[in-house]
Parts: structure tokens; C-alpha cells; sequence
């Protein structure tokens, strides 16, 4: 797991034993994990993130990402507008959002199918999220063998 920094209040409790454990649990599940503020950046995200999206951690922190989400696509081929995709949705609606299914067509023109959930995270007392986890888990065989 990287991570910029710690904002949620069970980390910032959290001994140094917990968080190598939260790190390592990040990093054995299959499915991609990003966190995101509500100004745009990826404060944390796990290995799956990166091996899923086709992309290094350094691209990930420099919000490579981005031009992924940019040439988004919905199951019917018809393109997510910037405000429309999950994260944005959330941060948003303040909801979580559970099984969107997004295609993101990379450079060299195939597509990564991706069902995804978000969640928005609040602190104490606020209305409006600070950030927005999203998971995600590649499904491109089943959306081709359909």
C-alpha cells in the first residue's frame, strides 16, 4: 500500500504494528484499491491499483490515471461524461456506489473492463466527503465472453 498521507481518524490512532498489517492486507487482495481527495489527487492506493490499471506507481501518483478515466466508457460504448464516472458520482452525491461497470480504453486501444465500487469518507461533523475509496476488480474476460 503508498500512501501520502494519514487523514482517517483509525489511522491516525493506529500503532505502527496495525498499519504494517493494514498495508500487507491491502496488498494480498486482488482487487484495486485508490483513494482519492476531493481535489483530484490519489492519496493512497494498493499494488492490485497499479496491476490492474496497467500502471506504475509513479504514474499513479502523477495522476496518470486521469487520462484513463478521461476515454471512460459505459457497457454500451457510450462515453462517461468527466462528472458521470464513480468517483465523481460520489463525491458528489455523498453515496456509495456499488458494481459500475466502466471500460477504460488504454493507448493502445484495448479496453480494461472494471466493476467498481466507491465509498466516500466523512469526517466528524461534515456533510461533504473529503475523499472517495474506490475498489475495483478487472472484469474484461467476462464482458469479452459475453
Amino acid at each position: 500500500m503508498d500512501s501520502n498521507e494519514q487523514d482517517s481518524g483509525c489511522v491516525e490512532s493506529a500503532t505502527p504494528g496495525e498499519l504494517k498489517r493494514y498495508a500487507a492486507l491491502l496488498d494480498t487482495v486482488n482487487e484495486g484499491v485508490m483513494v482519492h481527495s476531493a481535489d483530484g489527487r490519489v492519496v493512497m492506493f494498493n499494488r492490485a491499483a497499479g496491476d490492474i490499471l496497467r500502471l506504475s506507481d509513479q504514474q499513479l501518483w502523477q495522476g496518470e490515471h486521469h487520462s484513463l478515466c478521461q476515454r471512460a466508457v459505459r457497457e454500451d460504448g457510450t462515453p462517461f461524461e468527466p462528472l458521470d464516472n464513480p468517483v465523481q458520482q460520489s463525491f458528489a452525491s455523498g453515496k456509495p456506489l456499488r458494481q459500475v461497470v466502466v471500460g477504460l480504453k488504454t493507448a493502445m486501444e484495448s479496453t480494461i473492463w472494471l466493476s467498481v465500487n466507491t465509498m466516500p469518507l466523512f469526517r466528524d461533523g461534515e456533510s461533504v466527503p473529503f475523499e472517495v475509496m474506490c475498489t475495483f476488480s478487472d472484469i474484461t474476460r467476462s464482458i469479452l465472453h459475453k
